[in-house]
């Protein structure tokens, strides 16, 4: 089909719709934003690589950031798909490993700066909630296997984790070894049982008799 003269309509036929139109827009947004960034994107220019009719989009997607907002979120469910290998260790190794991947292609590299210059820029796009969700889920389970300290925050764990991977793959021209997200990995988990053992000696000090 020539795209000549483009007017935002594609076919008289009716549209598709469903899973395979919905990722076909997702991955459509996704390459526009890694092609021309985040403030050239626009409804139409997606639907026109998404090869459907431009109120497709409109219907599902009213703005450009609704539509970012929806690309990342699918993004990130892919990304920090719940792994569950038994282990919160080799789960965050995982997706440690998943996330240096991404980061590592243009793709990816163009998805991290649409967040990053969003929010430096005072915008109002923010890391998909499905994705801080499956995230912390790791944790969450961690604790209850009794691999972490009741108590370890979700938030803070992951954040340390993978901003150090993120780092690394963006700052950092050698490709890390499984032996460096497994160390890093490893660090983290060892400071949150530091971090649980200091709170355990301040409680038994607070409670101690004086003198």
């Amino acid at each position: 089909m020539a795209w000549g003269g483009y007017t935002g309509v594609v076919s008289s036929l009716p549209q598709p719709r469903g899973p395979k139109v919905i990722a076909a827009i997702m991955d459509a947004t996704v390459e526009e934003i890694s092609e021309k960034g985040y403030p050239a994107l626009s409804i139409e220019s997606v639907a026109q690589r998404a090869g459907v009719n431009k109120t497709t989009v409109y219907r599902r997607w009213p703005t450009k950031g609704d539509l970012a907002l929806a690309a990342l979120a699918q993004e990130g469910s892919e990304l920090f798909a719940d792994p569950d290998t038994g282990s919160v260790e080799q789960d965050f190794v995982v997706v440690a490993r998943r996330l240096s991947a991404v980061l590592r292609t243009k793709r990816g590299r163009a998805l991290y700066m649409v967040l990053l210059q969003d929010r430096l820029g005072g915008g109002d796009l923010r890391t998909p909630p499905t994705s801080r969700r499956e995230a912390h889920a790791i944790v969450e389970r961690g604790i209850a296997r009794g691999d972490l300290p009741v108590g370890t925050d979700p938030e803070l764990v992951t954040g340390t984790l993978f901003g150090a991977v993120i780092q690394q793959a963006l700052f950092e021209n050698e490709r890390p070894t499984d032996d460096f997200f497994r160390r890093l990995v490893a660090f983290v988990i060892a400071g949150t049982s530091a971090v649980d053992a200091r709170r355990a000696r301040q409680r038994r000090a607070k409670r101690s008799p004086a003198g």
